[in-house]
């Protein structure tokens, strides 16, 4: 297929929706990381907003030059792109949170989370659909082996362990399917990263997804099934009894190479504390101020002086018990149709469930998290038949 641009001709090969959507998804995985990695490689650089901006552009520079994709995209955005300004009028109206931050949010859900919830509405073959990001886990192994080897960080990065999600679960789903050194390779330097430098959640996450990956796939015989939780029992009560060997052993490891773990200090002095309890404590007693209509968006900052760092909480905070009680109670609803009582597992949805919402019961904010929007996008599309000749393993 041939395009203008400028008086140019450009060839450009036919893409499928699957393939267009995979690569948008991949694009926007590659600009967050681009985006954090620029912070701690270059903390003095562009304002938040500024880096906010640009990968906006890029991101919608794609997906408008796929035209004939991106009118579909759009079109079915249009009442989600309503709603959501409905949303933002009555929170500047209300007057009750600082303009700034509610324009910050809802820059986040107009820039990328409608655009993802819209595009994956309409996913048909899944598989497809995930072997076509597989780009950004090139990517984000070589970002992480370069600040690993210039010893970028200093400290830990929670913003950074929870970009790597994505693609460290993927490499997990590809690592199992083929044995490839690679892969191998690849997965350890994202784990390293994690485990160094990033927060607890990313390592809950990929703990659930491991869980439901070998108990709940649907390819696996019961033979394997057992198994596995044969294994996963054997080895669960050895660490239960050896972890603080373990842990230590990990540590002195770490620290022979010159890292300092936070994540695994506090494991190991079984700190469970991180003043999240005493910000949902805040949280419950401005909800039962305001139980049936809530506070509207983006108040967090101005009660609490922070987000609550848990989505139904946000939920209630916002909306009231009525309006957020429903919307809490179908997304659970959701999870559990698509991810535990599924007839065959499905590993995209998977990926993006541990991506998209697990993150979100104990850090950030489902308006600045586009890809909570891609795992409703996914567990609202509807299913159609595809042709398995194209559906293909990684």
């Amino acid at each position: 297929m041939n395009k203008k641009h400028f008086g140019f001709t450009i060839r450009i090969r036919s893409l499928s929706y699957d393939e267009y959507v995979g690569h948008t998804f991949s694009l926007y995985i590659i600009l967050n990381l681009l985006n954090i990695a620029f912070v701690l490689i270059w903390p003095e650089g562009l304002s938040g907003n500024g880096r906010t901006i640009g990968i906006t552009a890029v991101f919608w520079m794609y997906f408008l030059f796929r035209s004939r994709f991106s009118a579909i995209v759009i079109k079915k955005s249009l009442p989600f792109f309503a709603a959501a300004w409905i949303i933002f009028i009555i929170a500047i109206l209300a007057g009750l949170s600082d303009l700034g931050s509610i324009i910050t949010r809802f820059l986040w859900l107009f820039a990328f989370g409608i655009p993802l919830l819209s595009m994956f509405l309409n996913v048909k073959d899944t598989e497809f659909m995930l072997l076509n990001t597989r780009g950004c886990v090139y990517v984000a192994s070589s970002i992480v082996l370069l600040m690993l080897v210039r010893r970028t960080i200093v400290g830990y990065s929670m913003s950074m362990g929870y970009a790597l999600l994505y693609p460290t679960l993927l490499l997990i789903h590809m690592l199992i399917k083929k044995k490839n050194f690679l892969f191998a390779v690849m997965l350890a330097i994202n784990a390293l990263f994690i485990v160094s430098y990033g927060s607890r959640g990313p390592i809950l996450c990929i703990g659930v997804f491991l869980i439901i990956y070998i108990f709940f796939g649907g390819d696996k015989s019961m033979e394997k099934k057992v198994f596995w939780i044969l294994l996963c029992a054997i080895i669960g009560i050895g660490l239960l009894f050896q972890y603080k060997n373990v842990l230590r052993l990990l540590i002195r490891i770490l620290e022979y190479g010159g890292i300092q773990s936070r994540s695994l200090g506090y494991f190991l002095e079984r700190i469970h504390y991180t003043g999240r309890e005493l910000v949902w404590e805040a949280a419950i007693q401005h909800i039962k101020e305001r139980p049936l209509l809530g506070w509207t968006v983006g108040v967090d900052i101005s009660l609490l002086g922070f987000y609550p760092h848990q989505l139904f909480l946000e939920f209630l905070l916002h909306f009231g018990c009525i309006i957020g009680g429903v919307c809490s109670i179908y997304i659970v609803y959701l999870v559990l149709k698509n991810i535990i009582f599924c007839k065959k597992q499905d590993v995209l949805t998977l990926i993006l469930c541990c991506y998209g919402f697990v993150p979100l019961m104990l850090s950030s904010e489902y308006l600045v998290w586009p890809s909570f929007w891609a795992f409703l996008g996914i567990c609202l599309r509807k299913k159609k038949r595809i042709d398995n000749r194209r559906n293909m393993l990684i």
